[in-house]
C-alpha cells in the first residue's frame, strides 16, 4: 500500500511538472513569428486567443497581447489588456498546501507566473503611452506615478535598492508641459537629471520648463552646468515639437547554466540596431537616446534577487535528499531512494518564464519644428554606426506649440 501511494505522488508531481513545461510558449510559436517579423496586428490575434486558456502563464498571455496591440498602434485594446495584466500581477495568489509542496518538489512551472518586478512596472510605462497616444493626459500621468510607486514597494518589500524610472519621470514631463505646467515639468526633468545627468536632451529640457517657470534664478542657471553650446538650436514659443519613441531589439532571455542548481540566469539577445537618426524634410536634425535601458535593469534586478534565490534552492535540495532516503526507507525497496533522486534531479528546473516581447531598451528623440506639415525618416544604424535601413513617416502635422508622437521598435 505504501508503495502504491509514493507511486501515485510521483505521478502527481510528475504530471505538475509536464503540465507546466509543455504548454503555453509551444502554443504561441506562430504568435511569435509574426512578431518577430513586425508583423503586430497578426501577432496581437494570435496571441488573444491563448488569454483565457494559457494556464499558469495567463500574465505572459495578457502581456503578449498587450504590447503587440501597442505596437499595432490599437491603443485601447492595448489598454484594456495591459490594466488586465497590472491587476492580475498586483494581486494575492492563494495556492493550495499540495500546490505549493509540489512546487518545491518539482518545478514553480506548476504556479501562477506572477512576473519579474521590472516586468510589472513596464505595465504602466506601456499604459501611459498608450493614454498619451490617445491624448489622455489625466490617465498617463496616473500610470507614469504608479512606475514609481510601485517602484519603492518593491524595494521594501525585497530589502534591495530599486532606483526610480528615468523614463517614466521624463514622461510625466512631457506630459506637464503639454498640460500648461512647466513648474511640475521642471520638478521632473530635474528628478531625472540626478539619475541619468548624462542624458544629452536635458540640457534643451531644464532650460526651457525653468525659463517658463520663472525659476531659473543665477544660482540655478542650467547654461552653467551644460554649456552654451547646448543651447544653441533651444527654439522659439511658435515653433511645435516632434517626439520619438524608439525601441531596439529584444531584452534578454533567461536560461539555467546547469542541472544541479535550478538558478536562472539572464542571456543577451543578438540585437543588431543600436539607435536611429531623425531626419525631417531630408535634414538631419538628431538621434535617439537611451533613456530607458530594460536589459540592463533586468540583469540587475536578478542579482539582486540572487541570494534570495539561492538560499530556497538550498533548502529545497536538502528537503529533497531527505525525502528520497525516507522513500528508500519505507518501502525497503533499496533502488528507491536512487530513482527518487533520479526524478528530483531530472525535474530540478529554474523557472525561466519572461516577457520576451520586451526591447532592449527605449530611447527618445525630441526634435522642435517649426509648424506645418513635414517628412520624417528615421535611418536606424546597427553597433558600428553603418545604415541598415530607412523608416519613412509621411506628412506628419506639426502645430504650433503641438506635440506630435512617432512610435516605432525594431525587431532584428
Amino acid at each position: 500500500m505504501l508503495r502504491i501511494r509514493y507511486r501515485i505522488f510521483v505521478l502527481v508531481i510528475l504530471s505538475f511538472y509536464l503540465a507546466g513545461c509543455a504548454g503555453y510558449r509551444s502554443r504561441t510559436r506562430t504568435a511569435r513569428k509574426y512578431f518577430n517579423r513586425g508583423d503586430f496586428s497578426a501577432a496581437a490575434a494570435e496571441y488573444e486567443k491563448y488569454v483565457e486558456r494559457a494556464g499558469n502563464d495567463q500574465l505572459l498571455a495578457l502581456l503578449n497581447t498587450g504590447i503587440s496591440y501597442h505596437y499595432a498602434g490599437q491603443y485601447q485594446k492595448s489598454i484594456k489588456y495591459f490594466l488586465k495584466a497590472d491587476k492580475f500581477a498586483e494581486k494575492v495568489n492563494y495556492l493550495s498546501i499540495s500546490r505549493q509542496t509540489a512546487s518545491l518538489l518539482a518545478t514553480d512551472y506548476i504556479l501562477n507566473y506572477k512576473g519579474e518586478d521590472f516586468e510589472k512596472v513596464l505595465i504602466n510605462t506601456y499604459l501611459a503611452i498608450d493614454y498619451l497616444m490617445l491624448g489622455d493626459l489625466e490617465n498617463a500621468l496616473v500610470e507614469a506615478k504608479r512606475v514609481n510607486q510601485k517602484l519603492q514597494k518593491y524595494s521594501r518589500a525585497c530589502n534591495c535598492d530599486y532606483e526610480l524610472n528615468p523614463f517614466s519621470i521624463y514622461l510625466s514631463g512631457i506630459m506637464y508641459e503639454i498640460n500648461g505646467q512647466p513648474d511640475e515639468a521642471y520638478i521632473d526633468y530635474k528628478k531625472v537629471y540626478q539619475l541619468l545627468p548624462e542624458f544629452p536632451l536635458l540640457a534643451m529640457d531644464l532650460q526651457r520648463t525653468s525659463g517658463k517657470a520663472g525659476i531659473d534664478s543665477p544660482g540655478q542657471n542650467w547654461r552653467a552646468s551644460f554649456g552654451k553650446g547646448a543651447y544653441a538650436n533651444l527654439p522659439a514659443g511658435k515653433y511645435g515639437e516632434l517626439i520619438v519613441f524608439f525601441e531596439c531589439g529584444f531584452s534578454p532571455e533567461k536560461h539555467q547554466e546547469t542541472r544541479m542548481v535550478a538558478i536562472p540566469v539572464y542571456h543577451k539577445r543578438r540585437n543588431r540596431i543600436s539607435y536611429a537618426e531623425v531626419y525631417v524634410d531630408g535634414k538631419y536634425y538628431d538621434r535617439t537616446y537611451i533613456l530607458d535601458d530594460i536589459e540592463a535593469t533586468a540583469i540587475r534586478q536578478l542579482k539582486e534577487k540572487m541570494l534570495r534565490i539561492l538560499a530556497k534552492q538550498g533548502i529545497i535540495s536538502a528537503g529533497k535528499v531527505a525525502i528520497a532516503h525516507q522513500i528508500g526507507r519505507e518501502t525497503k525497496i533499496p533502488i528507491a531512494e536512487n530513482l527518487a533522486l533520479m526524478f528530483f534531479y531530472a525535474t530540478n528546473k529554474a523557472d525561466t518564464r519572461s516577457w520576451l516581447s520586451l526591447p532592449q531598451n527605449i530611447q527618445l528623440a525630441r526634435i522642435p519644428l517649426k509648424p506645418g506639415v513635414h517628412n520624417i525618416t528615421l535611418k536606424l544604424y546597427d553597433h558600428h554606426n553603418s545604415l541598415v535601413k530607412s523608416i519613412n513617416f509621411d506628412k506628419i502635422k506639426i502645430e504650433k506649440r503641438g506635440k506630435h508622437f512617432i512610435t516605432y521598435r525594431t525587431v532584428e
